[in-house]
């Protein structure tokens, strides 16, 4: 009887335990109507962290900018954004590119080529 009582309060606790938003809603998002360059490095010199940073311009914005995205080990995820990133500079004014990375999970995080109809 103990055990399940103990099992159900502590079913019921996380269940209740609504505190962390779901990671979707952690995401630095950020939109780029033009990308202008892609670097890949380190987060630091002894790290092995990847980082992506662009520069170009960000939705919204006049003046370009350059932004690190963090995506831990995951080369991967940075692969296919530098690729996506890079298409969105060899042709201008055709996409706008998407790129979101979760500072609190390493490797999380996404990005998208969204073709601009003219």
């Amino acid at each position: 009887m103990l055990r399940r009582s103990v099992s159900a309060f502590l079913f019921a606790s996380l269940a209740l335990d609504n505190t962390r938003p779901a990671v979707a809603d952690e995401f630095y998002r950020v939109v780029f109507d033009a990308v202008d360059s892609v670097r890949i490095g380190g987060s630091c010199d002894q790290c092995i962290d990847l980082v992506l940073t662009l520069r170009g311009l960000v939705s919204g914005q006049s003046a370009p900018s350059a932004l690190a995205f963090g995506f831990g080990m995951n080369k991967n995820m940075i692969d296919h954004c530098r690729q996506m990133a890079t298409l969105d500079m060899v042709k201008p004014g055709k996409f706008r590119f998407v790129i979101a990375s979760d500072p609190e999970f390493d490797g999380a995080g996404d990005c998208e080529l969204i073709r601009i109809d003219s």
